[in-house]
């Protein structure tokens, strides 16, 4: 008996705990330059000028934020490279990088993830 009220207590506070943050997304900030680079879709999502959005695959640039703990993305479409830099350029940093290519689907809800050296 005891042990199931020390389970049941376990894991009630980790859904207390995970239900009170959640990922937010950000749109980048205007810098220099930023207005021939990229624009931002009425979804929220950074598409980086110059290239095929349908070709082009899916990056959540996940980057720190003041009042979340887990963090927000910024969700871009364009190479890996170019989305990193208008994350930096926009004052935000970067923790990491989920891709997802044209016509990927989830496997079990997880994307690729990359690490800042891998293309």
């Amino acid at each position: 008996m005891k042990k199931t009220i020390v389970f049941l207590g376990t894991v009630l506070a980790i859904f207390f705990l995970t239900s009170c943050s959640y990922t937010q997304s950000v749109v980048p900030k205007a810098f220099p330059g930023s207005a021939e680079l990229f624009k931002v879709n009425n979804a929220g999502t950074v598409e980086v000028k110059g290239y095929s959005n349908k070709e082009q695959p899916m990056h959540w640039v996940f980057v720190e934020c003041e009042n979340h703990v887990r963090g927000c993305y910024m969700r871009c479409q364009g190479p890996k490279n170019i989305c990193q830099s208008i994350a930096a350029k926009s004052g935000l940093k970067n923790e990491y990088v989920l891709k997802r290519s044209p016509g990927e689907t989830q496997f079990l809800g997880i994307w690729k993830i990359l690490d800042f050296s891998s293309n």
